[in-house]
């Protein structure tokens, strides 16, 4: 069941392209992608929907350094779920085709952009909109990490600061991004996305905008 696009707006587009020194045109061979999303409910009606995607795309060549597109970019843009989706299933389907909405929005803003750069026009794949929700998962699953791993340290520090005044042995510290902690939230990722897509991929058509 389709989605509607009521309006989007562009938050950020930042195109940088790195110039091999004897080819202007050549491009990295491997591009890494990252999204991350925010999605949120709109108070005063049920069925609509405000989806922020960002995503950043790196072109880099094998030995992982960049060349070619560097690509830093934010969209918004207001999802209404038609009245025929029953209403626990509502915000399943805007985040479906709200991330395969707002994705082939920003192909399109990306490839017309790139044209005037001297590798010409950046040409991204298709993604699947259910991989795309389940990287931002992950990528929200990794940067909680690192939050958790840096308040961690704060704590360690003091507490070493701590056992060093009153004579006290300090504690070797805790590896974070290996304890049980990190275990814990990436389960919880796995099951976010497993909520989401019980019967493995999604596979729905997504009308063209």
């Amino acid at each position: 069941m389709a989605c509607d696009l009521l309006g989007f707006v562009v938050n950020r587009l930042h195109v940088d392209y790195v110039i091999h020194e004897g080819n202007p045109r050549q491009r990295g061979e491997v591009i890494s992608i990252q999204f991350g999303i925010e999605f949120a409910r709109n108070t005063k009606e049920d069925r609509q929907f405000r989806m922020v995607l960002k995503a950043i795309f790196s072109e880099k060549t094998k030995d992982k350094k960049p060349l070619g597109y560097q690509v830093d970019s934010v969209v918004t843009g207001i999802i209404k779920a038609p009245d025929d989706i029953p209403a626990d299933q509502v915000q399943f389907h805007a985040e479906i085709n709200g991330a395969a909405i707002l994705y082939g929005t920003l192909r399109g803003i990306i490839f017309n952009a790139t044209g005037v750069f001297p590798g010409g026009q950046m040409v991204l794949k298709s993604i699947p909109p259910n991989d795309i929700l389940k990287s931002a998962n992950w990528a929200e699953a990794i940067a909680t990490q690192k939050r958790t791993a840096k308040a961690h340290d704060v704590n360690t520090e003091a507490a070493a600061a701590t056992r060093s005044v009153t004579g006290q042995p300090s504690p070797k510290g805790e590896d974070i991004l290996s304890s049980p902690e990190l275990q814990r939230q990436l389960r919880e990722a796995k099951a976010v996305d497993k909520a989401r897509n019980p019967g493995g991929r999604i596979k729905r058509k997504v009308p063209a905008k």
